[in-house]
């Protein structure tokens, strides 16, 4: 049976003008642990997070000039906090941030704290890093997005107690935002198999490696939920950090290179599809034209862009639910209900399109 480590330790123990989008910048700070001094060694939080510095950086809107890494003996109490304390002092609105930890973490069963463990920490939680004294960095900081991804156990402490896809996701980048996702709840999380990824890291890597269109933090945090939860005994947490400038918005992944729709999947279908139309339209009136390959072909590519249209607008719907769920009564509350009406309207009749698609289809 191959062997799986945990990563735990001790005890089960008013709006300003928004810059436009494109003129952001993607700062990405990594933090991997695997050879700790006197806490059980991991072995794939460096794999685990290597992988995802490629996926981002190939595949989405991240510059390996903005990447900041500390492995091992790099990822020191001094560093990460060092580091979180420059991003705290030189990113801005023009500026949105990624944070993700993978070692291990702790939850002090009398305080009921949750910290992260540095690569040098003794037994004692005074050589730890707090997750209140990272929610302090938070919250002083000035980027647009901050996003922290936490592949330790018990990081969900770190959670308080207290028209088109593009449309959706141009509103929901417009405010500010504080969200973090965590590999699991008030539990033990595992690191897996030897050689390979964690079970959150391999689907977080995996869904986004895989995902062709723009993703949403709030969508990025559903699937997490789901695609671990079913998987493995851990239960990921993904939602706003409540208290630190969280103003409703989220961050967005964006493909790179993605020119004006994210609902075709492919560059080469729609030259597959001119080279037909090309091809049919040199022929001569009195020759036969087979027309049925390019209509299904068509057909085909209505049908997927009505589908991306009915995820965008069944995502949007999602979000003002939640945001209508968590609002004091008053009028912006009831704008909200009316703009929930319109968008069921909306999502009803793009699936009515989606049928009549189908049923042309037979």
């Amino acid at each position: 049976m191959a062997l799986e480590r945990e990563k735990a330790l001790g005890s089960t123990i008013k709006k300003e003008d928004k810059a436009p989008v494109k003129n952001r910048t993607n700062h990405l700070f990594v933090i991997g642990i695997d050879e700790y001094k006197y806490h059980p060694k991991l072995h794939n939080c460096k794999r685990d997070c290597n992988k995802l510095i490629e996926v981002l950086t190939t595949k989405y809107d991240f510059s390996i000039d903005h990447v900041v890494k500390r492995y091992d003996a790099e990822a020191t109490y001094t560093n990460i906090l060092d580091q979180l304390e420059t991003y705290s002092t030189t990113l801005g609105e023009l500026d949105n941030l990624i944070v993700y930890f993978s070692g291990h973490g702790y939850r002090n069963d009398i305080t009921d704290i949750g910290y992260w463990v540095p690569v040098e920490a003794t037994k004692e939680t005074k050589d730890f890093v707090p997750n209140s004294l990272i929610r302090d960095y938070i919250e002083i900081n000035k980027a647009h997005h901050i996003f922290l991804i936490l592949d330790s156990c018990f990081s969900g402490k770190l959670f308080s107690q207290f028209k088109s896809i593009q449309e959706v996701y141009d509103r929901m980048e417009a405010d500010p935002s504080r969200w973090a996702l965590t590999a699991g709840r008030d539990e033990v999380v595992t690191e897996g198999a030897l050689g390979d990824h964690s079970p959150f890291a391999k689907s977080l890597i995996g869904f986004l490696d895989r995902t062709e269109t723009a993703i949403s933090t709030q969508l990025l945090c559903a699937k997490m939920v789901e695609a671990v939860g079913s998987n493995s005994g851990q239960l990921p947490r993904g939602e706003p950090l409540n208290g630190v400038g969280h103003q409703g918005g989220q961050f967005i992944f964006r493909r790179k290179a993605v020119s004006q729709s994210d609902r075709i999947d492919k560059p080469e279908e729609l030259e597959t599809l001119s080279k037909q139309t090309k091809e049919h339209s040199e022929k001569t009136p009195t020759e036969k034209v087979d027309t049925s390959e390019t209509l299904d072909f068509i057909q085909k590519l209505e049908l997927k862009g009505l589908i991306g249209e009915a995820e965008a607008w069944n995502e949007k719907l999602s979000y003002l639910r939640s945001t209508h769920a968590a609002m004091a009564e008053g009028a912006h509350k009831f704008q909200i209900k009316m703009e929930i009406r319109q968008t069921e309207k909306e999502l009803a009749a793009v699936v009515e399109k989606i049928k009549a698609v189908q049923d042309r289809n037979g």
